[in-house]
Order: structure tokens, then C-alpha cells, then sequence
């Protein structure tokens, strides 16, 4: 699981790493496609989604942890 974690945390970083690098070379060299584009809103849905998927696979690796381990919310240990 952490080594999953640390996996996808590594993309979330570097993608968001390319898309601020997009961004810079936009804003100097495409002002006006940069203004449309990389609008603050519109950057911040980019990273918004980005982070959903990150937690998607963090709860979807946590699932199937539990579900090799056999653990559930039932019976106590005998």
C-alpha cells in the first residue's frame, strides 16, 4: 500500500510539475491561447481531477488489501 501511495503521489507531483512547466511556456510565448487555456479555474479542475484519481487508487488499493487480508468489520478473533 505505501509503496502504491508513494507510486501515485510521484505522478501527482511530476504531472503537476508538467502542467505548471505548459503553463509557464504558454504564458510567455501564447498570451492570449495561455489567457483561455490555463485560466486559474481551469487549472485548478486539471488538479482537482488529478487529485480524485490519486485518491480513487489510494481507497481502490486500500480495498484490496482488506480484501486479500480477509479483514472485515465481522466476527472477533477466536
Amino acid at each position: 500500500m505505501a509503496g502504491r501511495v508513494i507510486m501515485y503521489s510521484w505522478f501527482l507531483i511530476h504531472y503537476t510539475q508538467v502542467l505548471l512547466a505548459i503553463n509557464r511556456f504558454m504564458a510567455i510565448n501564447c498570451f492570449m491561447t495561455y489567457k483561455k487555456v490555463f485560466s486559474y479555474t481551469n487549472t485548478m479542475k486539471i488538479l482537482v481531477v488529478l487529485s480524485i484519481y490519486l485518491l480513487w487508487i489510494i481507497i481502490d488499493a486500500g480495498q484490496e488489501i482488506n480484501e486479500k487480508t480477509h479483514i472485515s468489520g465481522g466476527a472477533p478473533f477466536k
